[in-house]
């Protein structure tokens, strides 16, 4: 209290100067229309500048949730889209009907920890078995893919990025329906390598690489990248081309986890056949 008053005794005439300024500028504004129209015009000008300011403000802190808010209404609406459906087709002599049950369903999650440096590179997600996540499920960014669930606890995941040796995934060129498998060297966190294409089959830069849909992990269709590079080895039937990926993984903060319906009764078909024997 006493460095206070000590204050203003020490700049009392400044603050003497302040009263008679205010009380001056009052009686103008009063006693005058243009000067009092003018005040008026400046200090709404300078409330909604205010106003403004504090709604950005306020906005700013409220981000994170209209981006969650967003992402789960995006999954959702992948959730409908045509391609997320499985076709149900009945017919018999006369009659074809067809209908489509949902087969796959996307769920959003955000990576909260994510390497693109190492051999073997991987993610972590905020969502576990308690929001539905289960092992070997597809991850996208929501246009191109991003990897497939490793493991998983009541509320964490593991994902194995596509920036990852053990990655191996079945993809197409768009144009013509060529397939071949890719998978990362290690090198370059931009492109992968595509192999198992025929040399007779056509390939150009440029070209765009999707996901076949044969791994139940993915739809078909799924972008992965475009084609940069095509060459023969000396000797081999197949094309080695190299895919520029469209993801771009030092930028990957949220994603979509693939759930398709489908999946567990298409891998025990499979797994019959591998295991079965012919017999002549």
């Amino acid at each position: 209290m006493r460095n206070l008053r000590l204050f203003i005794v020490k700049n009392y005439f400044f603050f003497l100067f302040l009263v008679f300024e205010i009380m001056s500028i009052s009686l103008l504004v009063s006693y005058n229309d243009y000067q009092r129209s003018t005040f008026m015009n400046s200090s709404s000008t300078m409330v909604g500048y205010m106003m403004e300011k504090k709604s950005e403000f306020t906005e700013y802190f409220h981000l994170k949730d209209a981006n969650l808010q967003l992402m789960e209404e995006n999954a959702k609406l992948r959730s409908m889209l045509n391609e997320s459906q499985y076709e149900k087709i009945k017919s018999n002599e006369y009659v074809l009907d067809s209908n489509k049950i949902p087969q796959y369903t996307y769920r959003a999650a955000k990576v909260i920890n994510s390497t693109v440096q190492l051999q073997d590179n991987f993610m972590t997600i905020n969502r576990g078995s308690n929001d539905g996540i289960r092992k070997d499920m597809g991850v996208t960014n929501g246009t191109s893919i991003v990897g497939f669930v490793k493991d998983v606890s009541p509320h964490y995941a593991t994902i194995i990025s596509v920036l990852n040796k053990n990655f191996v995934l079945s993809v197409k060129l768009q144009k013509t329906n060529d397939h071949g498998l890719i998978n990362w060297e290690g090198i370059d966190d931009k492109t992968v390598v595509l192999k198992g294409i025929t040399v007779d089959a056509p390939v150009e830069p440029g070209d765009t690489v999707v996901t076949k849909g044969s791994s139940a992990r993915f739809p078909e269709g799924v972008l992965v990248g475009t084609v940069k590079e095509v060459y023969q080895k000396p000797g081999s039937m197949h094309h080695t081309i190299i895919v520029n990926l469209a993801t771009d993984f030092s930028a990957v903060f949220h994603v979509y986890v693939i759930e398709n319906h489908l999946r567990d009764e298409q891998m025990e078909l499979e797994a019959s056949i591998k295991n079965e024997v012919i017999k002549p």
